[in-house]
């Protein structure tokens, strides 16, 4: 079976290439060349540096790019997950066969409905909900959902929806290990700055903790290296994941939960996550919660250290109950069982 695969998040994207290419055994495609956006077909954006970034193709430099069929692309070093995945061109996918089209972005599914009614009409269209979503779109009947909208649209009962997590390489944290320094607080968020970081530098400096801060926009910079990013995540004793958007998954989240680390977030942004409605999250169990239905600005650092401390007196225990816990709740194999279903019945 042929899929068609938007890119809009290279994480989401991964979990998608490892639920159906390697799980489900389908070959996936995912569009390249700016032909998507300029004949109506692709619609995540309409800023010309968003466009070039996701559908820009330079077929000239060979070193990067592989053309291995007339319209099929390879792009060396396309992400920190794998070698290569397989781009397509518009007028390779005018004439290829399409069985399931995904739209991961609540703005391209209106653009693949138009391209599956005018060169595919028996391909099924999926879904997929990573964000919280605030809307089901027009002529959508199937969901693969990863967040909690399934509990907020009362108009989701009446289609075809499987609730799922997006999965990720968890090999080196199969097994439970202590952090090389448990007095540690890192963080892997994007532009720190942006997320309360005075009050994670208020928290380490109090309990003058060894502190870094990776990622864009961050003093101790990016990691491209997938298999460096999980390790630095393992030996990490407390990880600062104080998003003020809130997570509709967080693959942060999750590496950090895998691998039995507690972390700290601001459970005000994240009552609408799937894991709230899990029940995980409970308060100096299995995470911190930094503010307790405060604003940013009253947040208390020293209620926040002593939740800390608290929990590191107790750290190898509390730390493993994470690690248990998450997996009794996220089974990727068991959940490919609902989601051969699903495709089973897709509409």
């Amino acid at each position: 079976m042929n899929v068609l695969l938007d890119l809009h998040h290279d994480e989401l994207h991964e979990s998608l290439i490892k639920l159906f290419e390697n799980r489900l055994k389908f070959k996936v495609y995912t569009p390249i060349g700016t032909d998507w956006q300029h004949k109506g077909f692709w619609g995540i954006s309409d800023h010309q540096a968003t466009i070039d970034q996701f559908l820009f193709i330079d077929s000239e430099n060979k070193d990067v790019w592989k053309e291995i069929k007339t319209g099929i692309f390879y792009k060396k070093e396309c992400s920190r997950y794998r070698k290569y995945f397989n781009y397509i061109t518009l007028d390779c996918a005018i004439g290829k066969k399409w069985d399931i089209i995904v739209a991961t972005h609540p703005h391209q599914f209106e653009y693949y409905y138009k391209f599956s009614q005018k060169y595919c009409p028996t391909a099924k269209l999926i879904m997929q909900f990573g964000n919280m979503m605030p809307y089901l779109p027009t002529n959508c009947k199937n969901v693969l959902n990863s967040t909690s909208s399934d509990y907020y649209l009362p108009d989701l009962k009446n289609i075809n929806l499987v609730n799922y997590s997006q999965e990720f390489d968890y090999t080196d944290i199969s097994e439970y290990s202590l952090p090389e320094k448990i007095e540690s607080l890192n963080t892997f968020l994007l532009y720190n700055s942006y997320h309360n970081e005075n009050l994670m530098n208020n928290i380490t400096n109090q309990l003058q903790w060894h502190s870094c801060q990776y990622g864009v926009g961050n003093k101790d910079g990016s990691i491209s290296n997938y298999k460096e990013m999980v390790n630095k995540i393992k030996n990490s004793g407390f990880i600062w994941h104080y998003k003020k958007s809130g997570d509709g998954y967080g693959h942060t989240l999750y590496k950090s939960l895998f691998a039995g680390r507690p972390v700290l977030l601001n459970n005000r942004m994240f009552q609408f996550h799937r894991l709230t409605h899990l029940k995980f999250f409970e308060d100096g169990l299995t995470y911190i919660n930094c503010n307790v239905d405060k604003n940013d600005a009253d947040l208390s650092c020293d209620s926040i250290v002593k939740k800390i401390l608290s929990f590191r007196e107790n750290y190898e225990n509390n730390s493993k109950q994470i690690f248990e816990r998450i997996r009794n709740l996220v089974d990727f194999d068991k959940e490919e069982i609902e989601i051969r279903k699903f495709i089973e019945n897709l509409r």
